[in-house]
């Protein structure tokens, strides 16, 4: 969850723009454990008002030993440098996906 408002003490303060907001750390803190790969995904609002969803390239996380601090530098780049820049070219989309009343997704397998 997203501290919007920053009154939340946990997580990584991180810039969106002129705006701060706390971001968990729980998918880089795992990645770094397990030696996982984090995809970032992008939705955004497509024609007809169609979910549109972006699978990006695996993001690179960096490792120093440093555990604490990896986290935080990891985190902070991953919204600072990816999400931070789409969030803000499509910012109605973030704002509609959030509170909207979202509906079963219908997937078609080519037929």
């Amino acid at each position: 969850m997203v501290d919007v408002a920053g009154h939340d003490s946990t997580g990584v303060r991180c810039r969106i723009g002129g705006a701060q907001a706390r971001f968990p750390v729980g998918a880089v803190k795992l990645a770094l454990e397990q030696g996982a790969t984090i995809f970032p995904i992008f939705p955004s609002w497509g024609q007809k008002r169609k979910l549109r969803v972006i699978v990006g390239p695996p993001f690179e996380l960096i490792k120093t030993g440093d555990s604490k601090r990896d986290i935080e530098t990891d985190t902070r780049r991953l919204i600072e440098e990816l999400y931070a820049p789409h969030i803000q070219e499509n910012w109605d989309s973030w704002i509609r996906a959030l509170w909207s009343k979202l509906e079963p997704v219908r997937l078609s397998c080519g037929k």
